[in-house]
């Protein structure tokens, strides 16, 4: 379920909620959202909604893309009866010389996946198959500024997060 630009308080609000399974661990509900909401569920806290500056070329495929500072993460789920395939173009969004790592949420086999890591520029145009009423949440953080320093190796995890916390300095901090 998605919701953009929901006039609330005097600001946007946009979300996404998922039910996404961490390991063993039965499914959870998980909230990515542009402000802070009061819910018994997992959330995370994005600064804003991108989903105008990313294009899906495909007309089976409804997106919402959400922003902070080194991270976009991009919810892709499929309108059609079948599975569906969807070319997207990331824009400006990453920057062309920094490093992601980037993770994969699979609502089919309910597991998030690491796909690894490389510069802006080469991952600005991803595409992804969706099974029937299914979603993929692809999630791209910066792990540097400069893609010369790759990293040796994925650090282990699923890439599950569960409560993004304000810090000190306003930005957000995960709890494990």
């Amino acid at each position: 379920m998605a919701l953009r630009r929901l006039p609330y308080h005097g600001k946007e609000c946009s979300f996404f909620a998922t039910r996404e399974k961490y390991g063993e661990s039965p499914s959870e509900f998980h909230i990515y959202a542009t402000m802070e909401v009061d819910c018994q569920h997992a959330l995370e806290v994005f600064d804003e909604d991108v989903t105008e500056r990313v294009r899906v070329l495909s007309p089976d495929v409804c997106h919402v893309a959400l922003r902070r500072a080194g991270e976009v993460v991009l919810l892709l789920g499929g309108t059609s009866g079948g599975s569906c395939q969807g070319a997207i173009e990331m824009g400006e969004l990453l920057a062309p010389d920094a490093t992601y790592r980037v993770s994969l949420y699979d609502s089919l086999s309910q597991t998030w996946r690491q796909v690894g890591a490389d510069a802006g520029a080469t991952l600005r145009n991803p595409a992804l198959g969706i099974e029937p009423a299914g979603f993929k949440i692809l999630r791209f953080v910066q792990v540097s500024e400069d893609a010369t320093e790759l990293p040796a190796a994925m650090p282990d995890g699923d890439g599950a997060r569960t409560q993004t916390d304000k810090g000190a300095e306003g930005t957000g901090t995960e709890k494990q």
